[in-house]
């Protein structure tokens, strides 16, 4: 791939990209149903039973879906040599238990994340909607992890989405141990110029407080990452998996849960450095 790709079109190496990552992530796929149906099975019984087991389990799932990310990794910056550019400090403990926060432009952003994030520090899960369940591939890996999946229709279904990630960020730290990063993507949908029209930011929509909340009351007291991920170009996910664009660049800001007191005014200076940062690269 690294000697042809000045030759081969961008179709083919983008092609030839994503069928990769799709392999890549459907071997992995079968393990984590497997394990995660014996889960299932498993809750039935009370919960001081098979406690060793579990923690086999759990920590299985653990080292898959950190398998599948290190392969990703290694197939996207090391043979496409996708260009990556990461700024700020990335996390080290793979055990602690992180509240991360990120703009969205593109499915591009979850592969970012988990580069940054899982390369060394704890596994992610998200914060996904119930629509995305049905998505092929990426519905089905959401079910297997147990990623909480919100209905995010107002005040009516809030204590729903809070069971919701409760019970995710329960099963996602297993038994007696407090690990895993939980992402909010807090704008609720990515961005697309269509969109911009209802924000008072030019590059961001305007981010949700919900979600969030609800998971800062859950894991405080705990670091805050805050992600910006910024494509100067604004190029399409097919193009960035060619690897020929402009590189992407990876912001990390580090906050505490103790900073988020006023949640709504965080989230505004938040989208505002966003905001600058993302046009700097625009110009």
């Amino acid at each position: 791939m690294r000697d042809h790709k000045a030759i081969l079109p961008s179709g083919v190496i983008s092609t030839v990209c994503l069928t990769g990552i799709i392999l890549n992530l459907l071997i992995w796929l079968i393990p984590i149903v497997l394990i995660s149906l014996v889960l299932a099975i498993f809750r039935v019984f009370p919960s001081h039973t098979m406690q060793i087991s579990r923690r086999v389990l759990y920590d299985m799932t653990d080292v898959i879906y950190r398998s599948a990310v290190g392969i990703n990794n290694y197939w996207m910056y090391r043979v496409v040599k996708i260009p990556l550019v990461v700024h700020g400090a990335t996390p080290a403990n793979p055990d602690e238990p992180l509240v991360v926060v990120s703009n969205h432009r593109s499915w591009f952003d979850i592969l970012a994340a988990q580069t940054v994030i899982t390369s060394a520090g704890p596994r992610i899960s998200f914060l996904v909607k119930q629509e995305l369940m049905w998505v092929p591939i990426v519905g089905w890996i959401c079910l297997a992890l147990n990623f909480p999946l919100l209905k995010r229709s107002g005040p009516d279904t809030r204590e729903q989405d809070r069971q919701a990630v409760s019970r995710g960020m329960n099963l996602q730290r297993g038994y007696n141990r407090r690990s895993g990063a939980m992402l909010s993507y807090v704008e609720g949908t990515r961005f697309i110029a269509e969109k911009r029209a209802a924000s008072s930011w030019q590059h961001l929509l305007p981010p949700r407080a919900g979600g969030l909340s609800i998971i800062c009351d859950l894991i405080a007291p705990s670091r805050v990452l805050d992600l910006t991920v910024v494509y100067p170009g604004s190029p399409s996910f097919w193009q960035l998996l060619s690897g020929r664009t402009a590189p992407v660049h990876v912001y990390i800001d580090w906050w505490h849960t103790a900073d988020l007191e006023d949640l709504p005014q965080w989230l505004h200076e938040s989208w505002a450095r966003k905001d600058a940062r993302i046009a700097y690269h625009a110009e």
